[in-house]
């Protein structure tokens, strides 16, 4: 709450934000991963909820309030559509398919002359606020309120999962992971559940699609090529794959924060994370999460989860 305020350089505020925005869209990702679907395709989700978001604000003239519910709305219903087909392919076809899913949408969006083609769109309205006792307009101008209203979107994304996890269908989903033939005999029904989860995770990336698109203020459709699908799921896997919360959280600043602290270049991000990935796998199989959550129980002792119990998890 306070970092906008202690903080004086802007562009770490917005490295700040950025981590976010990959948190929303990482918690769908391991959610996926835990019911065996690894997907290649987050990407493209978080770019159907940008561009979905910018034509209902440019060209239906609606608020950036209702686009961005809307944009969820959206990303999930393409979500329902497509993991019909998707899901029952297998867990191979269904990485290769969320893959081909990426490519294609670039393509599209990057041929279709009403969103701009490769060119994009540009100067997308901020959102503002509307003073209702003296007509005024309040307009996001810095990067504080952005900070603000991400924060607000990541903590309700977080516990919308948490409370899903500890519901009767998160503990489905834990039975699908651990075992997905034992729950199939006991009479799971795995394509329902594995059709929420992609459902849940699409809609997440949408809605931090929308703040994305609104937040940059222009899209191109490189922003959402598979490369970026390739970086969420490692920041995954950084984070922590068995810390489905804590790791997507961790996963995203470490993804963010250390290449610009290290002034790693494009080009050199993908070895960078290469290292990073080999180091995590053969001494930190529980990720950076995982790390954490050791040490946290001998910085707070006696509390056993309570008061963070994100860092606990389903380790299981």
């Amino acid at each position: 709450m306070v970092i906008p305020l202690v903080l004086e350089r802007v562009y770490v505020i917005h490295l700040f934000i950025m981590s976010g925005i990959y948190s929303i869209i990482v918690l769908g990702v391991l959610l996926q991963f835990k019911l065996g679907l690894w997907n290649l395709g987050a990407a493209a989700f978080w770019g159907i909820g940008a561009y979905s978001s910018a034509l209902l604000v440019r060209e239906l003239g609606l608020s950036f309030w209702l686009s961005l519910p809307l944009a969820a709305l959206i990303a999930g219903a393409c979500a329902l559509c497509l993991g019909s087909f998707f899901i029952r392919a297998g867990r191979v076809s269904f990485l290769l398919l969320t893959m081909v899913l990426n490519g294609v949408f670039v393509e599209i969006v990057g041929h279709w002359e009403l969103v701009g083609g490769w060119e994009g769109i540009p100067r997308l309205p901020k959102p503002s606020i509307h003073v209702s006792f003296n007509g005024s307009v309040m307009e996001f101008v810095t990067k504080t309120p952005y900070y603000y209203l991400l924060l607000f979107l990541l903590l309700m994304t977080v516990v919308a999962f948490y409370a899903l996890y500890s519901s009767r269908i998160g503990r489905t989903w834990s039975a699908i992971g651990l075992n997905s033939p034992l729950a199939a005999m006991l009479g799971v029904n795995l394509f329902r559940y594995k059709l929420i989860a992609f459902i849940i995770a699409a809609a997440s990336a949408g809605m931090g699609g929308s703040f994305y698109a609104h937040y940059q203020g222009f899209l191109v459709p490189r922003m959402f090529d598979m490369h970026e699908s390739f970086y969420f799921m490692l920041y995954g896997v950084v984070g922590g794959l068995a810390y489905p919360i804590a790791g997507a959280i961790v996963g995203s600043f470490i993804g963010v924060a250390i290449p610009e602290l290290l002034r790693v270049g494009e080009m050199f991000q993908a070895i960078f994370f290469g290292i990073i990935l080999i180091l995590v796998i053969l001494f930190a199989r529980g990720g950076v999460a995982g790390l954490l959550g050791q040490v946290y129980p001998i910085i707070i002792k006696g509390s056993k989860g309570v008061i963070f119990p994100f860092f606990r998890e389903l380790k299981s």
